[in-house]
């Protein structure tokens, strides 16, 4: 890939890693009865955000590049959201001394938010001059997350 549009004849590949661990404490509150047990979980906690860009042009002619630029950042994370358990088999409430109290299909959806990262995009790349390192202009933006989860449960006694 040219190293930017307004340096065509200067080539190199940009190559980019990341990595989010997150160390959030919740809660979850819902129905604990019936055949269909609505449920919203609330969580929070630090997080670390591994990001790091590797610029080569190894594979490219001319002057040498070969710059790592990390990004890596202590931030945070918080999220909200909620879910239905269709249940499939529960004990009698009666029987004692099993280990499964019951067992369901769990649909969940949740919307994660975090801080502020800064990351390399391609086209913000320039060298000034043929022998420097490659400078660049980093772009900012929130981490935010929604998922959807489709999975099973099971509540033990």
């Amino acid at each position: 890939m040219p190293l930017s549009f307004s340096q065509s004849d200067m080539f190199c590949d940009v190559s980019s890693r990341y990595s989010i661990t997150a160390f959030c404490t919740g809660i979850s509150v819902g129905l604990s009865r019936g055949a269909l047990r609505p449920y919203v979980d609330a969580l929070g906690g630090p997080a670390y955000f591994g990001i790091d860009s590797h610029i080569t042009n190894a594979r490219w002619a001319g002057p040498l590049i070969d710059q790592t630029e990390d990004f890596s950042h202590l931030s945070y994370i918080w999220g909200v959201g909620g879910g239905l358990r269709f249940v499939l088999w529960e004990s009698g409430e009666k029987e004692t001394g099993r280990l499964i109290k019951d067992m369901a299909i769990d649909l969940k959806a949740l919307y994660q938010k975090s801080g502020q990262s800064d990351f390399l995009v391609r086209q913000n790349l320039r060298r000034p001059s043929q022998e420097g390192p490659v400078l660049y202009d980093k772009s900012t933006s929130g981490l935010d997350m929604l998922q959807f989860r489709f999975g099973a449960s099971m509540q033990l006694l």
